[in-house]
């Protein structure tokens, strides 16, 4: 399952704006219209059963050459789990510009526990990257 997080391109005050709005569109977005009060999981970017993804970051260098997506993967199983993460960079139209995948940081991740993630790609000549898409792949 593919998680998204949207590059605004604005000034950088217009940007923290942004990233607040965003930030708080998603986390309203996460709640279930028919849940009960009180019995709610903290907020999560489309969760699947066995892992949730948090946290999730794109930041672009300065320079506009670099661009820096972190997160965690939190292990919801009973059972230690490891994967793989890809990072798809993607257009307005959700066209995939390119790819870039990693390993988790932690060897494995306990259950409940997290592992985190941070990939960095060059950006240049990648015109039109608006949107960044985590996929987690278990092994």
């Amino acid at each position: 399952m593919k998680h998204s997080w949207r590059l605004p391109a604005l000034s950088r005050p217009r940007w923290m704006a942004s990233i607040l709005f965003l930030t708080m569109t998603v986390c309203l977005a996460c709640i279930p219209p028919d849940a009960p009060a009180g019995n709610l999981n903290p907020p999560s970017v489309y969760a699947p059963s066995s892992y949730v993804v948090e946290d999730l970051e794109a930041n672009v260098h300065s320079d506009g050459n670099v661009l820096i997506v972190t997160g965690r993967i939190k292990n919801l199983t009973p059972k230690k789990m490891w994967g793989r993460i890809i990072v798809y960079l993607k257009t307005e139209k959700n066209d995939t510009l390119g790819t870039i995948d990693t390993e988790i940081k932690d060897t494995f991740i306990a259950p409940g526990g997290s592992g985190r993630f941070e990939v960095a790609a060059d950006v240049r000549g990648l015109g039109g990257l608006r949107n960044v898409s985590v996929e987690f792949l278990e092994h």
